[in-house]
């Protein structure tokens, strides 16, 4: 949720987001922001090893653009 709709990672210290994660599942703990920045750093480095993977077996050229 935080990535998808690019929330600031400091959502997570705030009372309102903690008590929606209570309220959705009362024995969830939380976490800091230095705990989401590495889970989504390591989530991002996985996903940019298979994507790297997938266009080294493609043997044509590739453009990639963004628009943000």
């Amino acid at each position: 949720m935080i990535v998808l709709h690019e929330y600031p990672l400091s959502i997570v210290d705030h009372i309102g987001f903690k008590e929606f994660c209570a309220t959705l599942q009362p024995l969830f703990m939380g976490f800091c922001q230095k705990t989401l920045k590495s889970d989504i750093m390591k989530d991002y480095h996985e996903i940019k090893e298979i994507t790297m993977n997938m266009f080294a077996k493609i043997q044509s050229l590739v453009a990639i653009t963004t628009d943000m």
